[in-house]
């Protein structure tokens, strides 16, 4: 079942998922130390594009700077359970660095575990600019992202709702952190009230047979209460422990620890690679029809908090004619957005009224017309284009829909077809009169 995902949302359906293998770059990790405010310390381990693959090796400068993915451990678990995943973003570019805050108890302090979170991004700009540190002049501090696991994942967006340097979050079996397990309900912060301030994409990965942080009292309930651009995307058979690298028995799925955690890198990288170096290329996997193509393997819920539509998605024109479209874009969220239109998978020529809406309010909608020009000479007797609006707050979150035209047969065409019926009758006709005479 899993290698059906590999194929539905490989960018190349023949090719292995871009985002599922590692990175052309080596992979470089080092323990650091991070001093909070009240000059205590945390540790901490960074995982980075390097030179050469291990450990304490320089970073690579060969990618110039390289966006921050602040990583919060589930309850009681150290960063290392996570390094497969994060040595997976080095070798994209990533310098990803995963907090010791809470690793060691069996009660968490939450409100530092929020501030630990905020600490290693603070600690990552403090060491791009120390001209004694390994990471000077190599982090891009205007491109932030935020994950976690578990209790991790709900703590990574109370963190996001507090800090406007996070401009995407992605996490894995993310806790509403309503309940402190043996220690009965828990204190505020709750993820699923933070994530109502957090006007940011979000997309909570999880497996369908989580059993300890089940997708319908956890994933859901964010998912719901989120105001950004969300996603719910679970993986059919996946499981709680798959997201780490250890073997755990405690937890079991229907897909092997490999095929969850592959699914899991996948998701992260392509969801950050879109918001968080804008490639283009990761929108399709994260909102568009190769999310849908994979609905036998995973089960996802999205909303982009707008939408594109057309009053008729089908229409006929002469070849040498125009198909004209009146196309809808709606702002269903709660941000004030504007929205750029592209069109892609078309071989026929197909241009806009214009280019991008103006700004929207909440519930305000826009016109626009789509024009598709048939060719004097068309290769086949109709196209179909893939019409998308682009969000221009985070450049990544797409609405989309097709539209489809087809060739109107010219009027010789259909003259030549009506006498061309005229005589098949009459050849009928005339083989019935036959046999009729040959009977008698």
């Amino acid at each position: 079942m899993f290698s059906t995902l590999l194929v539905a949302l490989a960018v190349v359906a023949a090719d292995p998922d871009p985002f599922s293998v590692a990175g052309p770059q080596a992979w470089g990790e080092r323990a650091v130390s991070v001093t909070r405010p009240d000059n205590t310390t945390v540790t901490a381990r960074v995982y980075y594009p390097a030179t050469l693959q291990g450990l304490n090796r320089p970073v690579d400068p060969s990618g110039g700077t390289y966006p921050i993915v602040t990583f919060a451990p589930g309850f009681s678990t150290a960063p290392t359970a996570y390094a497969s995943t994060m040595r997976h973003l080095a070798t994209h570019g990533y310098i990803a660095i995963v907090t010791s805050s809470q690793s060691a108890t069996f009660d968490p302090n939450r409100l530092q575990y929020v501030a630990d979170v905020r600490g290693t991004i603070d600690y990552l700009i403090a060491e791009n600019a120390r001209a004694a540190s390994p990471f000077f002049g190599r982090v891009d501090t205007t491109k932030v992202g935020a994950s976690g696991h578990s209790l991790g994942g709900g703590i990574s967006i109370v963190a996001a709702a507090e800090d406007p340097r996070i401009l995407a979050s992605a996490t894995f079996a993310a806790a509403s952190l309503r309940d402190a397990g043996p220690l009965g309900p828990a204190p505020p912060p709750y993820a699923d009230v933070k994530v109502a301030d957090l006007n940011i994409p979000v997309s909570l990965i999880n497996g369908s047979l989580d059993g300890l942080i089940p997708v319908a009292t956890n994933g859901q309930v964010i998912y719901d209460a989120a105001s950004g651009p969300r996603l719910l995307p679970s993986l059919i058979g996946g499981y709680h422990g798959g997201f780490w690298d250890p073997p755990v028995s405690f937890d079991e799925g229907t897909v092997t620890q490999a095929e969850n955690l592959t699914f899991a890198r996948a998701e992260l990288l392509s969801f950050f690679d879109l918001y968080l170096k804008g490639d283009q290329a990761a929108w399709r996997r994260q909102w568009g029809p190769e999310r849908l193509a994979a609905a036998g393997v995973i089960d996802s819920q999205l909303d982009a908090g707008f939408s594109i539509a057309a009053d008729d998605s089908s229409l006929r024109a002469e070849t040498g004619g125009l198909a004209t479209y009146e196309l809808l874009v709606q702002n269903t969220g709660d941000r004030t957005d504007s929205f750029k239109l592209f069109v892609e998978d078309n071989d026929w020529g197909l241009s806009f009224s214009t280019l991008q809406t103006p700004l929207l309010a909440p519930g305000e909608t826009y016109s626009l017309q789509a024009f598709v020009t048939v060719p004097e000479i068309p290769g086949s007797i109709s196209d179909q284009a893939l019409v998308s609006a682009r969000s221009e707050a985070d450049g990544g979150t797409r609405a989309w829909t097709y539209l489809t035209t087809a060739v109107v047969p010219e009027p010789s065409s259909w003259v030549l077809a009506g006498l061309a019926g005229v005589a098949l009758v009459g050849v009928a006709i005339r083989r019935r009169e036959h046999r009729a005479v040959r009977r008698r």
